[in-house]
């Protein structure tokens, strides 16, 4: 196997021999801080170089892609011509969709030419992978047929319920509060001043309740400082964590939260779902109606959904967790029980590698 990806701080663009024998092959990136342009031109030269590289290997069975960028369905477009070899394309996010609810991209053309690399991306595919069904069931309402839903894994080993957040509770001051946690990108997306508001409506019935809010973005600044403008006590800020100490950063919570703005119209579910759910802590998502983490919560009885952008829905949501022990316990549990049934790491990574092996025989996708 080869992978080809881009570099990371601290690493030299070139090839590494991995572990297993799976060689990786690191390209350069441009330096693109926070301009949106050097951000779209850096992701076409990324699929440039990706083409460069791919293009010294011996001819593979399939080309597998992993979108956001998007732009790698032009570098599978041209290698599967090249090795005459099918290609799977995951799409994590339907861009450009998203970045034009988020009002990111605005620009005509270019959003015409963004719907027009994603369309190419889809139709060249063998097969077009997505994290749920309702994300398959625009594609098909689209008219793209060859699709099938591949949930995103969390590794079940790693995030468990018996983790110690004992360091997070001391160093913290979380000792003695009924821990909301938030942790991951503080950008638009995720809508985020909701949260504050409902923190707001919780501080007036008690003060057991702390918001924890772990993380950083194109939006941390602005939180913060309507945080301080409000005078909220019961909100604490933190900056992200390394990935390893984040099971414990679960362990130490009561309840994790997961936002959504309301004009987020495709149906995502946020990574950080499986990981609460595979830490047995219950779910509270406020998330637009049309996202399938609504489906997703509700399907394994792992906690409470409401409408994006209703603070006072979500804040009886929480105090009805912090009211109710018993009933959190047991939507802790149901979603850990459904995390390693459906979304643990060889589950899902089974089902990846049969519908590979499928494409290469020449396998059609399913629906």
């Amino acid at each position: 196997m080869s992978v080809v990806t881009a570099n990371k701080d601290g690493l030299q663009p070139g090839h590494q021999q991995w572990r297993s024998g799976i060689d990786v092959y690191r390209v350069g990136r441009l330096s693109v801080k926070r301009s949106p342009i050097r951000r779209g031109l850096d992701q076409f030269a990324l699929a440039a170089r990706a083409v460069t590289v791919s293009s010294q290997f011996t001819r593979p069975d399939v080309i597998y892609a992993y979108s956001p960028p998007l732009t790698l369905g032009l570098s599978c477009i041209a290698l599967s011509g090249r090795f005459r070899c099918p290609y799977v394309f995951n799409a994590q996010d339907l861009y450009p969709q998203a970045l034009v609810d988020l009002g990111v991209l605005k620009n005509p053309a270019l959003i015409w030419l963004f719907r027009f690399i994603e369309r190419q991306s889809y139709l060249h595919a063998s097969r077009v992978v997505v994290h749920s069904p309702g994300n398959a069931r625009l594609l098909l309402s689209r008219g793209i047929q060859n699709v099938d839903v591949v949930e995103n894994w969390v590794d079940v080993q790693e995030i468990h319920p018996g983790r110690d957040g004992r360091w997070y509770a001391e160093e913290w001051g979380l000792t003695g509060k009924f821990v909301v946690l938030f942790a991951g990108v503080i950008g638009y997306a995720q809508g985020l001043e909701v949260v504050l508001e409902a923190a707001r409506i919780v501080a007036s019935e008690t003060d057991d309740v702390l918001f924890l809010i772990v993380g950083d973005g194109s939006r941390s600044n602005h939180i913060k400082a309507m945080a301080r403008e409000m005078q909220l006590t019961n909100v604490l800020f933190r900056p992200l964590q390394p990935p390893e100490k984040y099971p414990d950063l679960l362990a130490a919570a009561n309840v994790g939260l997961v936002t959504l703005h309301p004009s987020v119209r495709t149906p995502v579910v946020p990574s950080k779902v499986a990981s609460i759910m595979a830490a047995g802590k219950p779910v509270i998502a406020a998330v637009p109606d049309q996202s399938d983490t609504r489906d997703l919560v509700e399907a394994a009885k792992c906690g409470l959904v409401v409408s994006a952008g209703d603070p006072q829905s979500l804040a009886k949501a929480v105090l009805t967790l912090y009211q109710q022990p018993s009933l959190a316990s047991k939507m802790g549990a149901a979603g850990r029980r459904y995390a390693e049934e459906h979304l643990a790491k060889s589950v899902v990574l089974d089902h990846l590698v049969r519908l590979l092996e499928e494409t290469a025989r020449g396998v059609r996708g399913t629906q």
